[in-house]
């Protein structure tokens, strides 16, 4: 499942890159949560506590989780000192991204 995972995530990073999107890596991992989603904009708009001051970049992809379980991931869009903001990339079929989920640059 998680060998999956990982293929199906590295799918979307090499269709980002032929798209034209700027990807960014982490050089360390940075752990934050959600702050605020919303579906009104579509696919979705998420907001982390994380930003420029914990190295957070315009680019970079978070995992979404909650516990053991990965509901999506963002691509962050906007970064200021303290927050940043990102679109929804993937979801989980069945899952829903919400405030006070868990993310993270690294599971």
């Amino acid at each position: 499942s998680a060998r999956e995972e990982a293929s199906h995530l590295d799918a979307l990073l090499a269709q980002a890159k032929a798209l034209g999107f700027e990807v960014a890596v982490a050089t360390k991992p940075i752990n934050g949560r959600v702050l605020q989603v919303n579906y009104e904009l579509k696919p979705g708009l998420v907001a982390l506590n994380v930003g420029a001051e914990a190295g957070v970049t315009r680019g970079m992809t978070f995992q979404i989780y909650s516990g053991s379980t990965w509901k999506g991931q963002v691509r962050v869009e906007n970064v200021q000192p303290g927050m940043s903001s990102a679109l929804i990339l993937d979801m989980k079929q069945g899952e829903t991204i919400s405030q006070g989920d868990s993310a993270a640059t690294v599971l």
